[in-house]
């Protein structure tokens, strides 16, 4: 919409710089409210020398979605903003400096950082740190054993992330971001303490030799060994056979942690990959994951009931970590237009 302000300024939604030079010597300020109060527009009533209201009106109008996103392009291959002697400050950083950055809230770094050729501006890192902070805090930190729900969280924290970068961000960035937290991942899973032994055959193959376990272990038997020859009711071969008892034969205790590297990596790649909002793909996959997972949990609980119960709780428990990070993400990422007219 335009408006007809005078014999020589025709705009349509803003006031041209040649009108504003022209009138701003003989017109009172232009008065008005704050757009943001408003759903799309506000109108400014132009007032005349003598103080009335005849002069005429202009709307001025919010930009539209396109136009906030040609906006964003602009100032993505706009050249640095130079002020006096000083030139915007743009840091060169490694990915998984730029992931520790992105984890960090509150930082107070206001400098742009370029990533593998992709720059991100300030104001893209600190809109990122609000968006995707919870994100970040899903996955666990290196160091720590992983058992299969870990690799399922990965995968959906990945698909959230992608989400909000296809939305967001130029494609040269969105390949930097996956790469870099597809990178940090990998050192979390890489970080895993090892275990000295390992069942390739079982879902749960690791096996531990901790010392506090061993020597638990070794007093077990000594207390066992020690007692036998001593009974009454033993024979006597077999109280020799007692006695001749090692104690300090070295042995392992279960840890939880996923040992099936190929189911591990197939519920990384899925959940990342998993369309939540389509209802069949859902159906189709969370079938798959009950017969990849059945068997898994029923060699730690033993009983087909119990690892029914397990996958339910499991399902249950993606589905809503999903909605609830997506929730988060989205309520982050609403564009805010204040400007005060």
């Amino acid at each position: 919409m335009s408006a007809n302000i005078s014999g020589n300024a025709e705009v349509g939604g803003l006031l041209s710089h040649e009108y504003l030079r022209i009138k701003n010597t003989t017109r009172k300020p232009l008065t008005g409210t704050k757009l943001s109060v408003l759903k799309d527009a506000t109108t400014l009533q132009m007032k005349s020398e003598d103080g009335g209201s005849d002069a005429g009106a202009v709307k001025l109008l919010r930009r539209t979605e396109e136009e906030r996103q040609m906006f964003r392009e602009n100032m993505r291959s706009a050249v640095p903003i130079q002020t006096g002697d000083s030139e915007m400050v743009t840091r060169e950083i490694t990915k998984e400096e730029l992931y520790t950055s992105l984890t960090k809230k509150d930082a107070s770094d206001n400098a742009a950082y370029k990533v593998d050729g992709a720059l991100f501006s300030a104001e893209e890192l600190t809109l990122m740190r609000e968006a995707l902070s919870d994100v970040f805090s899903s996955v666990k930190q290196p160091g720590g054993t992983l058992v299969y729900s870990d690799y399922a969280k990965m995968g959906i924290a990945e698909n959230v992330i992608r989400s909000y970068a296809e939305k967001n961000l130029s494609e040269e960035q969105t390949e930097v971001i996956m790469k870099t937290v597809s990178e940090h991942m990998d050192q979390v899973i890489g970080g895993e303490p090892e275990a000295e032994i390992v069942d390739e055959n079982l879902y749960y193959g690791k096996r531990i030799t901790d010392e506090r376990y061993q020597k638990l272990y070794q007093n077990c038997r000594q207390a066992i060994k020690e007692a036998a020859v001593a009974a009454d009711f033993y024979s006597e071969e077999t109280k020799k056979r007692f006695a001749e008892m090692d104690v300090d034969t070295p042995v392992s205790g279960i840890t939880l942690s996923a040992s099936n590297t190929e189911l591990a990596d197939a519920l990384r790649s899925g959940f990342a990959k998993l369309d939540f909002e389509n209802e069949d793909e859902l159906q189709i996959f969370f079938k798959r994951y009950q017969d990849w997972m059945k068997p898994a949990y029923e060699e730690v609980n033993g009983r087909s009931e119990d690892a029914e119960e397990h996958i339910v709780a499991d399902i249950a428990l993606y589905k809503r970590q999903y909605k609830d990070l997506m929730s988060r993400m989205l309520a982050a990422s609403v564009p805010h237009v204040n400007l005060q007219i």
